[in-house]
C-alpha cells in the first residue's frame, strides 16, 4: 500500500516539477543537468511503479506516454517549452529502470532456481 501511495506521489511530483517553472519551485531534482534530471526521475518513477503494480511492458508504454504528455503540457505553459532532450531523458530513464528491474528479477530467479 505504501509503495502505491509513493508512486502516486512521485507522479504528482513529476507533473509539478515538469509543468511549473523551476524558478518558482527553486528545486533541481537530481542534478543541475536537465537531461540527467529527467533520466533520474523517470528511472525512479519506473522502479517504484513496477514494484507497486508490476507489468513491465505496460509500465514502459504508460510512462512514455506520461513523459510525452508532460512535454506537450509545457507547450501550453507560458514559462516552459517542449524539449526533445527532456523527452529523450524520460525515455532513457524508463529504459534504465526496465533494465535494472529485469536484472534484479533475473538474479532472483538464479538464486531461487
Amino acid at each position: 500500500m505504501f509503495i502505491k501511495m509513493a508512486s502516486v506521489a512521485l507522479i504528482i511530483f513529476a507533473i509539478i516539477v515538469n509543468v511549473l517553472d523551476g524558478k518558482i519551485l527553486y528545486i533541481r531534482v537530481f542534478f543541475e543537468n536537465d537531461f540527467l534530471t529527467h533520466v533520474g526521475l523517470f528511472f525512479l518513477l519506473y522502479s517504484v511503479i513496477f514494484y507497486a503494480w508490476g507489468a513491465l511492458r505496460y509500465n514502459v508504454v504508460t510512462l512514455l506516454l506520461f513523459g510525452v504528455g508532460l512535454e506537450v503540457a509545457q507547450i501550453l505553459t507560458p514559462s516552459r517549452q517542449f524539449s526533445l532532450s527532456d523527452l529523450s531523458g524520460n525515455l532513457v530513464g524508463v529504459l534504465i529502470g526496465l533494465a535494472v528491474v529485469r536484472g534484479v528479477r533475473y538474479l532472483h530467479s538464479l538464486r531461487a532456481g
